[in-house]
């Protein structure tokens, strides 16, 4: 095995014309499947140490994309200063695994194998989408980070065509760290995606490229927050009193400019909280696809006028950094106060990780009774039970009428690996497919308050931030309100309280005129 954890004093700032209008750390500034790509960043980076090139050159070719990730993070974190809170960022050290056959899991404890084609990270836009293995022990009450699910893939030849990393097992919180252009904000920021510290009897460590509950922040280059902190009930990284998150962004954004990296960046860290100004590198991949895809961009002139708010301009109301896609809404807004009524609600199971999200529960949930608008706020009063619960009613609004669903909660931010985005495998794929944000509790019960008026809201997601916004002088053809329907106005047709009639295909009226479900005029009432 070649070790690779030797690096070079590096400390140059890279001044490169660039030949488009992209701002710094676009987040489409890397062009994925384009091996030019790679070439071009090899000769920018070693423009003033011609002994980088070969090095870099050779972790691609005997290492794969992670072993040239890894060389990249060597440069960035010699690159790092942070003369204010003195936080450090450090490697730990790699090898290349040349022969998966001298990988001995009874005596190799301890370390992490991790996968790295020839592909990975540079070239496939997704991330994460290969198995790595923890070998602790063949008893490891975890069995799919065990020695022996290692032993058992390799005996039965499941391993994944590809070159292994070889890293020591990283004790901490696992960070998921964005670096990129803010359309919104108009700026660069840094959004930090904090794993949680769970478990009843056992402590561990969850990293936030797996844990759909993780803790979402972001700051700008200058180290000030730009959002709040949005999370769960566990604890993150963010809470230990010694933590500087702010401080870290800055000096990270420094030391990638100082690399001459001036696109989109993904960076994976861990931090133990025994010593929360050590930052471990693990790795630094270009943006993402899943941070980039588009789930849904409204005309914003045509939904005005047919909310009837032609010109009328909207007031933002705040941000968050908890999104799961770029898109851009604009709809009325429907309050999920309570939690519907569902046959058996109480024996609800864990939706897990075996791809059964409970959506058959869809044919016992009356969805005229609970979300009503393009927009779906989900009260903090509406889930006070597991959160396996607010995954799979999640989905069933998702599925069966909200355009974008507002959570008290984190669900899925968009920084969560693409092996956890299989959508046929895996208990989140409706919500992989609608557009989400999360805020804190305290901004979701204060979003209530200002829509329970019936305003029309816009939502737009730039991938990294999202900016909520009210419209504030006319009401939206959507109402609030959320009681049950009072008497029946025919077969397949209910009248609220606030007199408005609703079709059992989700289509209302308000003043006499239908709407279909999802907020557009009809010609004629449904049948």
């Amino acid at each position: 095995m070649e070790n690779f954890a030797e690096g070079e004093n590096i400390d140059r700032t890279i001044q490169t014309e660039r030949k488009d209008t992209k701002p710094e750390f676009a987040l489409d500034g890397w062009q994925y499947r384009d091996r030019e790509s790679v070439t071009t960043l090899i000769n920018r980076v070693s423009q003033q140490n011609p002994e980088l090139k070969p090095k870099l050159e050779t972790a691609l070719a005997e290492g794969g994309g992670k072993a040239f990730g890894l060389k990249i993070c060597e440069m960035v974190a010699r690159n790092f200063t942070d003369p204010e809170t003195l936080c450090s960022l450090t490697v730990p050290e790699w090898k290349i695994v040349f022969d998966i056959n001298e990988i001995d899991p009874v005596k190799y404890k301890g370390i992490i194998l991790r996968s790295s084609t020839d592909d990975e990270d540079w070239i496939d836009p997704a991330s994460g989408v290969h198995a790595s293995y923890k070998l602790i022990s063949p008893d490891n009450p975890f069995p799919d980070k065990s020695s022996a699910a290692f032993k058992r893939d390799r005996e039965s030849g499941a391993l994944f065509n590809s070159h292994y990393i070889e890293q020591p097992i990283q004790e901490g919180f696992g960070l998921v760290v964005d670096v990129g252009y803010s359309e919104i904000l108009g700026k660069p920021v840094v959004r930090m995606c904090s794993g949680n510290l769970r478990g009843d009897r056992t402590e561990e460590f969850t990293s936030a490229v797996s844990d759909t509950e993780a803790a979402v922040g972001a700051w700008d280059s200058e180290g000030r927050p730009v959002t709040g902190i949005v999370d769960y009930r566990h604890r993150t990284f963010f809470d230990s009193q010694d933590s500087s998150p702010g401080s870290f962004a800055k000096g990270l954004v420094e030391a990638l400019r100082k690399t001459g990296i001036n696109f989109g960046v993904q960076v994976e860290i861990v931090v133990n909280p025994a010593n929360p100004k050590d930052f471990r590198l693990i790795q630094l991949r270009p943006t993402p696809e899943n941070i980039t895809k588009t789930m849904r961009t409204d005309d914003e002139l045509v939904r005005k006028t047919e909310l009837g708010i032609e010109g009328i301009e909207p007031r933002s109301v705040f941000k968050t950094a908890s999104v799961n896609g770029k898109f851009d809404v604009l709809a009325g807004v429907s309050i999920v106060s309570k939690a519907p009524y569902v046959d058996g609600l109480d024996n609800l199971t864990s939706p897990g990780w075996d791809g059964k999200l409970s959506l058959n529960l869809a044919e016992k949930l009356d969805t005229r009774r609970s979300v009503r608008g393009g927009i779906a706020i989900c009260s903090p009063r509406a889930f006070q039970g597991k959160y396996a619960d607010l995954v799979a009613l999640s989905g069933i609004y998702l599925e069966n009428n909200a355009d974008v669903l507002i959570t008290p909660t984190p669900i899925k931010p968009n920084n969560t690996h693409g092996a956890i985005n299989d959508l046929s495998q895996h208990a989140y794929c409706v919500l992989d497919r609608s557009s989400m944000i999360s805020v804190t509790e305290d901004q979701c019960s204060e979003l209530e308050r200002n829509s329970r008026e019936g305003r029309a809201m816009q939502v737009i997601s730039d991938g990294l931030i999202a900016d909520v916004r009210i419209f504030d002088q006319k009401e939206s053809p959507r109402t609030s309100d959320n009681s049950e329907p009072l008497k029946d106005a025919g077969k397949d047709f209910t009248t609220w309280p606030d007199g408005s009639i609703h079709h059992i295909s989700g289509a209302y009226t308000v003043n006499g005129r239908w709407y279909s479900r999802r907020g557009y005029p009809m010609k004629e009432p449904p049948k």
